[in-house]
């Protein structure tokens, strides 16, 4: 900590602190700063580099979230550390007939400090395998923004549409700009926008070809004013992709203190809901018996999860608080005894406006999953199941499932942005009104019935082309 507050503090000097059993990862008991932190919020960019190169770690949040990337407006310091840790802002999408140009851009946008990632490898050589498709891969889901080098064998070349789809589906910005006068046709009009190319056209006053090469020359001054406007545009994705880094950090670092220090509601037997959207936890439950107006005031979804599969609840649950969902599900709390859990969690569920259920191989036979979907089922629940992995739900599942449409999420993140826009919208049907506990719509002759086991799977074909869950 000594060395990071240290003006200029050596490589050298650093290494020889951790050799001697100094712990680069120490936080501070009382804000969770490490010594990167430190460096980096005096913007002391020699001590900085130092602790990152003793291993140092950019991505650790300190009591409030942030990381050392967080605590510093200097772009240069920032574009000194991305670079040194090996972080690209920008990815370049290109074809390599254009590489003096992708150069020559990447050049420009260094030079302004902004971290550039620039592919050299041609993907028809030897070298375009598994591992070149990783790499491209990382790229594009780690950067702030996808820039596209338009030109005329652009839309030719499926590599290039590849890496924008994938931006598109993995949610990367894309900005894109023209030397060629390049048509937009309908292969490029899915990822790309008119407003979003700037023209680099009226900087290029000369066009030499060297075999399967292009090279332009320019007018300097014209160059650089088109650059200026490229920029703007850049830094603009730049600044919003960290932003939302930032806020997302903090909102999950809050999540988790409310968790640890067990602030949330109780009830008289010392249990905890848990909340994944922690500026929700106050709203809802700043008492836990209600009166009756206020079950119509407040609207949420319980998500039943099991305990299972962690990282994409935390991404599920993250995507309905964004779209003003409040989200909310038990977990586990030292010293908590498992009836009081299962209390604590149907009461809950009387409260709710939907119950989303997690269905996965792991979840088809836990215990709290099954429960609660048997209770939301007899209450009267509207419910979702998110189907996690290609598994057969068993009979029993089958039964309270047939009526209600599936909504699939692969466990790799594929297709994730449209399966949870596709629940969202079925979602906010049913947050608009709340419906009391034990109601039931529909037929006076139809029966409701409680799910007893979901244990066993089964062979059969299972259709939930119709399914819907009779409220």
């Amino acid at each position: 900590m000594c060395a990071a507050s240290a003006l200029d503090a050596s490589r050298e000097l650093v290494s020889e602190l951790t050799t001697a059993g100094g712990d680069i990862g120490y936080q501070l008991p009382t804000t969770g700063d490490t010594a990167l932190h430190v460096a980096v919020r005096e913007e002391n960019e020699t001590s900085a580099l130092a602790v990152l190169a003793s291993g140092g770690d950019l991505m650790r949040m300190n009591n409030e979230g942030l990381r050392p990337l967080d605590c510093t407006a200097s772009t240069r310091l920032l574009f000194e550390l991305k670079r040194a840790a090996g972080q690209r802002d920008v990815m370049i999408s290109y074809t390599h007939s254009h590489l003096e140009f992708a150069r020559k851009l990447r050049q420009s946008l260094e030079e302004a400090n902004v971290t550039t990632w620039l592919d050299l490898m041609d993907p028809s050589g030897i070298g375009g395998g598994a591992v070149w498709r990783e790499e491209i891969a990382r790229g594009i889901t780690n950067a702030s923004v996808v820039l596209c080098i338009l030109t005329e064998d652009y839309a030719s070349s499926e590599w290039c549409l590849k890496e924008l789809a994938l931006a598109k589906q993995v949610g990367t910005p894309i900005l894109a700009v023209s030397t060629e006068g390049a048509i937009v046709d309908e292969n490029l009009q899915v990822y790309l926008y008119t407003r979003q190319i700037v023209p680099f056209e009226p900087s290029i006053v000369g066009l030499r070809r060297d075999g399967g090469r292009i090279e332009y020359d320019y007018d300097e001054s014209r160059y650089r004013s088109q650059f200026h406007l490229l920029l703007d545009g850049v830094r603009d994705e730049v600044e919003k992709h960290r932003f939302s880094t930032r806020q997302n950090n903090v909102a999950s670092s809050r999540m988790f203190t409310l968790a640890d220090d067990g602030v949330g509601v109780r009830s008289n037997r010392g249990t905890m809901l848990h909340t994944l959207s922690a500026t929700q936890l106050s709203q809802a439950f700043d008492t836990w018996n209600p009166g009756p107006d206020d079950w119509q005031e407040q609207q949420f979804v319980f998500f039943s999860h099991g305990d299972k599969h962690s990282a994409f609840v935390r991404q599920l649950s993250s995507q309905l608080s964004q779209a003003g969902i409040p989200c909310y599900s038990d977990h586990n709390v030292s010293g908590q005894d498992f009836y009081s859990r299962i209390q604590m969690a149907q009461e809950t569920i009387l409260r709710c406006s939907c119950f989303v259920v997690l269905v996965s191989r792991q979840t088809i036979g836990n215990e709290l999953v099954r429960d609660q979907l048997a209770f939301a089922e007899d209450k009267g629940r509207p419910i979702f199941p998110v189907v996690l992995n290609d598994l057969e739900p068993g009979l029993d599942k089958r039964y309270t499932l047939v009526r209600s449409e599936l909504f699939h999420f692969m466990a790799n993140g594929m297709g994730f942005k449209s399966s949870s826009s596709m629940l969202i919208s079925e979602l906010h049907r049913y947050c608009n009104v709340i419906l009391p506990a034990g109601s039931v719509t529909g037929s006076e002759t139809e029966e409701t019935r409680n799910l007893d086991s979901i244990d066993g799977l089964e062979n059969d074909e299972v259709d939930f082309s119709s399914t819907c869950i009779r409220m």
